[in-house]
């Protein structure tokens, strides 16, 4: 983890969460592994994502949405993300850098051309 401050809890549920202050120019690090799949609708598999939450100042209410990782073969079969548009789907996948092996980027637009798909959970 790369952040100034993290905290570490868990939503009831055991899963750790870490909320990490982000840096004064908005960006966060962190440092995952690249999870799993998990049943989705019908039993279907899942491509491997990341569940993001996104809570700041000016927000009423949190967004959510999802980071897949770059070529995988299973985004294109993945129920969730068939249901974005196509041209949109490219929000929702990050990026390899120049960093090294590994090290992604991904990006959450909050308005704009570029907006990141957002999940109406119904909180």
């Amino acid at each position: 983890m790369h952040t100034r401050k993290r905290h570490r809890t868990t939503l009831g549920t055991g899963i750790p969460v870490v909320r990490p202050n982000a840096y004064q120019h908005g960006s966060v690090c962190f440092t995952t592994i690249k999870p799993g799949t998990v049943p989705g609708p019908d039993n279907q598999e899942q491509a491997p994502h990341l569940l993001i939450s996104v809570f700041m100042r000016g927000l009423l209410k949190r967004v959510a949405t999802r980071m897949y990782f770059p070529g995988d073969v299973r985004n294109t079969i993945d129920a969730i993300m068939n249901l974005v548009e196509p041209a949109r789907r490219s929000t929702l996948i990050a990026k390899n850098t120049e960093a090294g092996p590994g090290m992604l980027e991904w990006s959450v637009v909050l308005h704009g051309p570029d907006e990141t798909v957002f999940s109406d959970l119904g909180l």
